[in-house]
């Protein structure tokens, strides 16, 4: 039974982009109680990509949500330059092994701060080391001339 607060899943869908926006969990949980169907796999990809990490962090706890957690989601905080977000998604497990997948996102990403966490090892993923390769050179390419 709904409780009237949104009239229709439209309606939840824009209040629901508005929250990950706002980084606002306690709204999203809100709404996605009323319409769990308003929370789609876009949503997360923009929270991840725009650093929203209360969303994310809802999103982990949530079962509605576990559906939608994949191995691209610190692809795009990388491509969005989110340290922070990207520092928190590789300590949480993903479905599958991604670090060769992520490693070859990350390097072409042009964020200098998440490519020298690559190289510093400090991520908890065991980089494979053409991807710790690929960072360092990509360091070198951003570096300013001698």
């Amino acid at each position: 039974m709904r409780s009237g607060y949104v009239r229709s899943l439209q309606g939840c869908e824009q209040l629901v982009h508005a929250a990950v926006i706002a980084n606002d969990a306690v709204l999203l949980d809100t709404l996605v109680r009323e319409y769990a169907a308003a929370f789609t796999q876009d949503k997360l990809n923009l929270a991840a990509k725009c650093g929203r990490l209360a969303v994310l962090k809802w999103a982990y706890e949530r079962r509605v949500a576990q559906r939608l957690i994949t191995a691209h989601l610190p692809t795009l905080a990388a491509e969005g330059q989110q340290l922070a977000t990207f520092r928190w998604l590789c300590h949480q497990k993903t479905p599958y092994n991604w670090a060769t997948t992520l490693g070859v996102s990350v390097a072409g990403s042009g964020s200098v701060e998440i490519l020298q966490y690559i190289v510093a090892k400090d991520c908890p993923i065991v980089w494979p080391v053409v991807c710790q390769a690929m960072a360092a050179g990509a360091l070198r390419c951003t570096a300013a001339p001698e």
